[in-house]
């Protein structure tokens, strides 16, 4: 029966590394970066955790690490950290893994030696008043903290000391920690440019644009927008030319899509006022009488937009909506109808958004 276990077990050690083996070569070995997790028994009062280590593999491998899994009880020198350091080395990974379950004092141990940067790490993790699901998830992450946390000494400036070099792989796992924070922010101010347009011959007329948000959920957030033309068109007719200038206000209800990475997408609706104005001037001032008039309406409006982290409080926001007046605005010009407005109008806008995040959703 022993003599079958032995051989059992190269065999399985052989299919596994084939495997991997398999996986690597689909693509260059700079693209990769394999972690080791050394899954032997460790010595007593600790035990293995299966769960936390299926758990932790997959975490690993959703930031892009390639996870290579040994059972090292034949080896010598793996009760230390030097040990777990030469086992990551012997099966060219930069980083080895082991979590060691204790049972009496409700943790668990990590050791992470970091091929890297060349540095060993034990972390002790409280698993007390935690459901299974909890705590696994809970040893999971740490295990990703605690290796981010080693080899963000690459993006130091100083020399490093491992024996390793760092794969694209992990060089792109780094830096997506140091990407900007992107939580749903509580309140913000906004301030750019924008321009609008209506296709009932009205050109295009631009002029700066004020906004403030309040964010009561993570997923909803309300903001009310208001802009006004500065640069003004024209509309022109045999009687004479009107200027004609816009201002705008809305009050959105904003859907505020799951980020990717630091762009933050975003759609809104909603609703508010038109305000449109026009100044007259007349061909023939002896046949016709010049005046200015203004007029308000209804809108109803729907917002696209993305939000780009410039840093933890700053954003670069920019933005297309669509409106309908009710009712239609008409331009005349002595009674003859000269421009119509609002049925569609088209704005879009760029400006820098300032935030403040949840102080909730800050610390988590």
């Amino acid at each position: 029966m022993r003599e079958t276990t032995a051989l059992r077990k190269p065999a399985a050690r052989l299919l596994a590394f084939a495997c991997i083996f398999f996986r690597l070569s689909t693509a260059t070995a700079s693209d990769f970066g394999v972690v080791l997790l050394d899954t032997r028994t460790p010595a007593e009062p600790g035990v293995r955790w299966p769960e936390a280590e299926e758990r932790t593999r997959a975490e690993l491998t959703a930031v892009g690490l390639s996870v290579v899994t040994i059972d090292a009880t034949d080896d010598q020198d793996t009760d230390a950290l030097g040990g777990l350091s030469a086992a990551a080395r012997r099966h060219g990974a930069v980083a080895g893994v082991r979590l060691v379950r204790q049972r009496l004092t409700s943790s668990v141990e990590i050791w992470i030696a970091d091929e890297i940067t060349g540095k060993l790490s034990v972390r002790r993790v409280s698993t007390k008043n935690l459901d299974a699901s909890e705590a696994v998830a809970v040893v999971a992450l740490s295990v990703v903290e605690l290796l981010n946390a080693s080899l963000l000494e690459l993006r130091a400036g100083h020399p490093i000391h491992g024996r390793a070099a760092a794969p694209e792989a992990v060089l792109r796992m780094v830096d997506q920690s140091l990407e900007p924070a992107s939580e749903p922010y509580r309140i913000a101010v906004r301030g750019g440019m924008a321009v609008a347009g209506s296709p009932g011959g009205l050109g295009l007329m631009a002029g700066p644009e004020l906004a403030f948000g309040f964010g009561p959920m993570s997923m909803l957030a309300v903001e009310a927008d208001v802009l006004a033309t500065a640069v003004q068109t024209t509309v022109e007719a045999p009687a004479g030319s009107a200027r004609v200038g816009l201002a705008m206000g809305r009050l959105l209800l904003v859907l505020r899509v799951p980020p990717a990475g630091a762009v933050h997408p975003q759609l809104g609706v909603g609703g508010g006022a038109l305000l449109v104005w026009a100044r007259g001037e007349a061909q023939d001032s002896t046949r016709y009488a010049a005046r200015d008039e203004t007029t308000s309406v209804a809108l109803g409006s729907a917002v696209a937009g993305v939000a780009l982290h410039v840093s933890r409080a700053l954003r670069l926001r920019v933005a297309i909506g669509a409106s309908f007046a009710v009712p239609e605005v008409r331009l005349e010009l002595a009674g003859q109808p000269a421009a119509t407005a609002g049925r569609p109008l088209l704005d879009g806008g760029i400006g820098l958004e300032w935030v403040w995040a949840d102080a909730r959703s800050a610390t988590r």
